[in-house]
C-alpha cells in the first residue's frame, strides 16, 4: 500500500509505502520523497549505464564473431501446398472454438474471485 501527498516544493512527491502481505510486519514500512528533475536525472543515467554497458559488450568480441560465415545449404524438392478438406477444416474450427470458450471461462472466474477478494477485503476494512 502506498500513501502519497505532494511534498515540499514543485513537483515533489512524498510517499510511504507499507506492506500487505500480514507476513511482513507493519513497522518495516519505507517512505521516500521523489522530485520530478531527480527521478529524470536518474533515469537519463541508467539509460546512459545502459548504452555504455552496450558498447562495452560489442567491444569486446573477438574479431572473428563479427566476420561472415559461408553457411551450406542444400536444395530439396518439397511438394505444392493444397488446400485442407472441408472435414478438417470444420474439425479445427470447432476445436479451436470449444478452446477459446473454455479459456474465456477461466478468466472470467479468475477475475470474478479476485473481484470478490477485493471486494471482501475493502469491506472488511471499512467495518
Amino acid at each position: 500500500i502506498a500513501i502519497c501527498n505532494p511534498g515540499g516544493g514543485k513537483g515533489t512527491l512524498v510517499c510511504i509505502v507499507m506492506p500487505l502481505s500480514s507476513f511482513i510486519p507493519a513497522f518495516m514500512s519505507t517512505s521516500f520523497a521523489a522530485s520530478v528533475p531527480g527521478v529524470t536525472v536518474r533515469a537519463l543515467l541508467v539509460c546512459l549505464l545502459s548504452f555504455g554497458a552496450l558498447v562495452l559488450i560489442n567491444r569486446s568480441k573477438s574479431e572473428g564473431s563479427n566476420a561472415s560465415k559461408v553457411i551450406r545449404v542444400s536444395t530439396e524438392k518439397t511438394p505444392l501446398y493444397k488446400e485442407p478438406e472441408r472435414d478438417h477444416r470444420l474439425a479445427s474450427l470447432a476445436s479451436l472454438s470449444i478452446g477459446a470458450m473454455v479459456a474465456g471461462a477461466l478468466v472470467a472466474i479468475a477475475i470474478s474471485v479476485a473481484i470478490a477478494y477485493i471486494v471482501g477485503t475493502v469491506t472488511s476494512l471499512l467495518s
